[in-house]
């Protein structure tokens, strides 16, 4: 439980002293910036993600990919998908919100949100503001690139 930074400097000095252990980490550590600069110690390492893969074939990782697809030089990655599924959330509690929103309204419509894109559910409540039970192991593979 560490930040991404943290986290690459723990597992590269783990395994410089010689430890072979299997390391997974949390999403907060998927970003680009990590895998660099883990560089060879990051060969092998588990992510684990809260959002599906944004490359298979959900409705909704079909909507980001063709937002993602209009700028070839961004590269789609699990942490721009969470941001993107978290706009369109936010955008959905706006529209709940209606004329003259306020704290309390948007509390409100984001505490009822109760959306399905194509199997990747969400549903939040005044007790419950996760949204998701959803967690899925991606690997640093041996080219440096998180496989998708």
């Amino acid at each position: 439980l560490a930040s991404a930074k943290g986290s690459a400097n723990l597992i590269k000095g783990a395994k410089l002293k010689g430890l072979n252990a299997q390391f997974i980490t949390l999403s907060n550590t998927s970003s680009r910036a990590f895998v660099e600069d883990l560089g060879e110690a990051g060969r092998g390492v588990g992510i684990m993600q809260i959002v599906p893969n944004p490359l298979r074939g959900s409705v909704l990782a079909a909507d980001f990919m063709k937002m993602v697809s209009a700028s070839p030089e961004i590269k789609p990655s699990h942490a721009m998908f969470q941001g993107y599924i978290s706009a369109r959330v936010l955008v959905d509690a706006l529209q709940k919100s209606g004329k003259n929103i306020t704290r309390e309204k948007l509390v409100k419509a984001l505490e009822s949100t109760n959306l399905d894109y194509g199997g990747f559910r969400l549903k939040f409540g005044p007790s419950d503001h996760h949204g998701a039970d959803f967690v899925e192991l991606s690997i640093v593979g041996k080219d440096g690139k998180i496989m998708l």
